[in-house]
C-alpha cells in the first residue's frame, strides 16, 4: 500500500518486514554480485568445455552437460537481475525511494532465481557427486569441474546467507516512529550491550544510561548505516566550502591562524598567536607528554614501537629499584613498570605506586617523583580496555560541587571514575607517603583522553589542599559546563592536536551533529552512489544543499537543546598544521609543511561547541601521535614578537 510506503522510506521493506539496507544500496552490492558471477560464469564455461573434452564417445554423459548448461544458465540470469537491479537502484536522492519502483519487484525476482540456484545446488550435491558413472575415460577428470562447481556454488550461497544475515533487522516487524519500535530499540541496544556484560563488570544503571544515549543517536529515524556515510560526506562538503568561503572574504587570517582547519569557522574565529611568555607552556606540555605516553604501559610501547618495543621491554631492569607494595595491579612481569622505566630514559623519576587495570568507574593511574622538576606526578592513563570505552560511554551530565567554584555540570561517567581513582589514592595513602618521602615537592597532574578529563576533576578536589597544583590535560573530551571550564584556567592548561574529534564530542554536540545530518539527506539531490564515488576518487560532492535548506525545528525529549554544553577545560592550547598555501606571518616567509608542521595557538573553548569532520580526527588523538607533534614543534619558531 502507498500508505505503508510512506512508513517505510527510505528503509527497504521487503516480505513483509525491514531490512538494514535502503533501496539505493544496491550499486554498491549488486556491482559486488555481478563481479562474482562473472568470474563463477567464466568457471562454469571451463567446466563445461572441460567434461565436453574428456567425455567418451560411446556414453557422452549427457545429463551432467545439461546440469553444466542449466547452471551457465541460471548464472547469465542472475547477471541480468544484478545488472537491472543496480540501474533501478542508481536513481533518485537518498530520501526518495518513490524513484526507485522497481526495486523492490526485482528483488522478488531474485528470490526466485536464487531458489532456483539453490534447487541446482542440491541436485548437484545429491545426484552428481555420488554417481559420476559416466562412461568417461578418466573419471577424476570429469569428477573436477562438476567438484569445482558445486563447491563454488555453496561459496557463493554462504556469501549470500552472510549477506541475508547482516541485513536482517530485528525490529523490522514493527511500524517505523511506533511506540513498539522504540521501546524495541532501547531494548535492542540493552541486548547488544548485554553481551558486554559477560566481559565487563558494571553497575546496571550505567547499561541502562548507555543504552538511551544510543538510542538518542541512532533511534527514532528510518535510516541505513549507508545514509549515515553518505550524510557525513555531504556535512563535510558544506564545512569545506565554508571554509573556502572564509579565505575570501578574510584572507588574512585564515592565512595567521585559521589555516584548512574549519572547526576554526564556527563561533568566534579569534585565536591568539604565541608570546614568549608563553614559551614556558609548550615546554611543560612537551615535558609532560611522556608521562602520558608512559601511562599507556606496554601495550602503546608494542603499538608505538612495534619491532624496538618489545626489545626495549626486554632489556629493562625491572627487578632494580621496584618496591613490591608500590605495585598495585600490575601484571605478574610488571610490564607497565618496564614500559615505564622505558620511556623516562633517566633516573630522575621514582616510581611509588601504580595502578594498571581499569575497570567501570576506575581509571589506571601512577604516581611518581619527578626529582628533576621536584614534583609528585599523578598520570592518568585514557582508554585503551572495554572497560574504560563504557566509563566514555556514560556521558550523561551529572549535578556537582565544584570546590571553589559551587554546582557545576560534569560528565556523569568520567566523575564516578575520579571519585574511584581518589577512592584508591586514599586507600593505600600514595600523596601522604610521597609527601613524607619527598617534602617540598609540588604537585602536578596530568592524563591523556580519559585519563586527562579524570586529572582534571582530580586537581579540581586536591586544589584547596594544594593550592600550587597544575594539571596538564592532553586531549580532554568535553567534561564541565562554560562557567566551570572557565573556573579551570588559573591551574589547568589543555593540550589539542589538529583535527582530534574527543574534545567536542559531548552528547550534545553528537545531536548537534545528528540535526545536520538529517537536514543533509532531506535537502541533498545527488544520489547516494555518486557521494561515495566522489569520496573514493577523492573528491567532494558538488551539490550545494545547504543553500536550499530550511531548518527543523528541534523539539521532542532527544532534542540537542535538553542537554548541557560540556567543552573542554582550562586555557586550551590548539595545534595546527599550516596551510601550504598561506604564508607564515611570524616568520614574514612561505614554509613548507615539513619546516613548520604544527603550529601551537591559544583559542577559544566555544571553538570545540561542535564537531569537525575530518579523515584525521581519530588518528589525531592517538597518545602516541600528540608525543611525535608536540616533540616536533620548535620553540623559537612558534613565537611571535610583540
Amino acid at each position: 500500500p502507498r500508505e505503508l510506503r510512506a512508513v517505510w522510506m527510505p528503509g527497504l521493506h521487503v516480505c513483509g518486514r525491514r531490512w538494514r539496507l535502503a533501496t539505493d544500496d544496491f550499486v554498491f552490492t549488486g556491482v559486488i554480485s555481478a563481479a562474482l558471477y562473472t568470474a563463477w560464469l567464466i568457471c562454469i564455461a571451463i567446466a563445461l568445455h572441460e567434461v565436453r573434452r574428456v567425455r567418451s564417445a560411446d556414453e557422452p554423459c549427457n545429463h551432467v552437460l545439461a546440469y553444466l548448461a542449466i547452471e551457465l544458465a541460471v548464472c547469465v540470469l542472475s547477471l541480468l537481475c544484478e545488472a537491472m537491479l543496480i540501474l533501478a537502484s542508481a536513481r533518485g536522492p537518498i530520501m526518495k525511494p518513490e524513484s526507485r519502483p522497481l526495486v523492490r519487484p526485482l528483488l522478488y525476482a531474485r528470490i526466485a532465481v536464487i531458489a532456483v540456484e539453490i534447487a541446482m545446488l542440491v541436485y548437484g550435491s545429491i545426484v552428481l557427486f555420488p554417481s559420476l558413472e559416466c562412461g568417461l575415460d578418466d573419471v577424476p577428470d570429469a569428477y573436477r569441474p562438476i567438484a569445482a562447481v558445486v563447491i563454488g556454488a555453496y561459496i557463493l550461497l554462504g556469501l549470500r546467507i552472510v549477506e541475508w544475515f547482516w541485513e536482517y533487522d530485528s525490529g523490522g516487524h514493527l511500524a517505523h516512529r511506533t511506540p513498539s519500535l522504540q521501546t524495541h530499540s532501547v531494548a535492542r541496544w540493552r541486548r547488544r550491550l548485554g553481551v558486554l556484560c559477560c566481559v565487563v563488570n558494571a553497575e546496571g544503571y550505567v547499561w541502562e544510561e548507555i543504552a538511551e544515549n544510543l538510542h538518542c543517536l541512532f533511534g527514532g529515524e528510518d535510516l541505513v548505516s549507508s545514509d549515515l556515510g553518505a550524510a557525513l560526506l555531504l556535512v563535510h562538503a558544506k564545512l569545506k566550502a565554508d571554509l573556502a568561503e572564509a579565505r575570501k572574504a578574510q584572507p588574512a587570517i585564515v592565512a595567521d591562524a585559521l589555516g584548512r582547519f574549519h572547526p576554526l569557522i564556527m563561533g568566534d574565529a579569534a585565536r591568539t598567536p604565541f608570546l614568549p611568555t608563553d614559551t614556558p607552556v609548550l615546554a611543560d606540555l612537551q615535558y609532560y607528554v611522556r608521562f602520558i605516553f608512559a601511562a599507556y604501559g606496554w601495550m602503546l610501547m608494542l603499538f608505538a614501537q612495534p619491532c624496538t618495543g618489545c626489545l626495549r621491554l626486554a632489556t629493562c631492569p625491572c627487578g632494580l629499584n621496584w618496591c613490591p607494595e608500590a605495585r598495585h595491579r600490575d601484571n605478574c612481569c610488571s610490564c607497565n613498570y618496564a614500559a615505564f622505566k622505558a620511556q623516562m630514559k633517566n633516573d630522575d623519576c621514582d616510581l611509588l605506586f601504580l595502578s594498571a587495570r581499569s575497570q567501570v568507574g576506575r581509571v589506571a593511574f601512577f604516581v611518581a617523583a619527578d626529582r628533576r622538576r621536584k614534583n609528585i606526578v599523578i598520570t592518568c592513563r585514557g582508554t585503551i580496555s572495554l572497560a574504560d570505552c563504557v566509563t566514555d560511554a556514560a556521558a550523561g551530565g551529572k549535578t556537582w560541587t565544584l570546590p571553589g567554584h559551587g554546582p557545576a555540570t560534569v560528565h556523569g561517567g568520567i566523575l564516578t571514575a575520579t571519585e574511584g581513582l581518589l577512592e584508591d589514592m586514599e586507600a593505600h595513602g600514595v600523596l601522604q607517603a610521597a609527601f613524607a618521602r619527598f617534602p617540598g615537592f609540588g604537585l602536578v597532574v596530568c592524563g591523556h583522553s580519559l585519563g586527562a578529563a579524570a586529572a582534571v576533576l582530580l586537581s579540581c578536589i586536591l586544589r584547596p589542599k594544594h593550592p600550587g597544583i597544575k594539571c596538564f590535560a592532553f586531549a580532554s573530551p568535553a567534561l564541565l559546563d562554560e562557567s566551570a571550564a572557565a573556573y579551570c584556567n588559573a591551574f589547568v592548561t589543555t593540550c589539542v592536536i589538529g583535527h582530534d574529534l574527543v574534545p567536542a564530542a559531548s552528547m550534545r554536540a553528537l545531536l548537534v551533529l545528528r540535526s545536520d545530518i538529517l537536514l543533509a539527506l532531506r535537502n541533498a539531490q545527488t544520489p547516494k552512489w555518486r557521494i561515495f564515488v566522489s569520496a573514493l576518487c577523492c573528491r567532494r560532492p558538488t551539490e550545494r544543499w545547504w543553500e536550499k535548506a530550511e531548518p527543523t525545528p528541534e523539539e521532542g525529549p532527544h532534542s540537542y537543546k535538553n542537554y548541557p554544553i560540556l567543552l573542554p577545560p582550562g586555557r586550551i592550547v590548539h595545534l595546527l598544521k599550516e596551510d601550504p598555501r598561506s604564508s607564515c606571518s611570524c616568520v614574514g616567509i612561505r614554509c613548507s609543511m615539513a619546516d613548520r608542521p604544527y603550529t601551537p595557538y591559544w583559542v577559544p573553548r566555544h571553538n570545540f561547541e561542535r564537531i569537525s569532520l575530518s579523515g584525521r580526527m581519530v588518528w589525531d588523538h592517538f597518545p602516541d601521535f600528540t608525543a611525535t607533534v608536540l616533540k616536533g614543534v620548535r620553540l623559537a619558531d612558534c613565537i611571535t614578537e610583540v
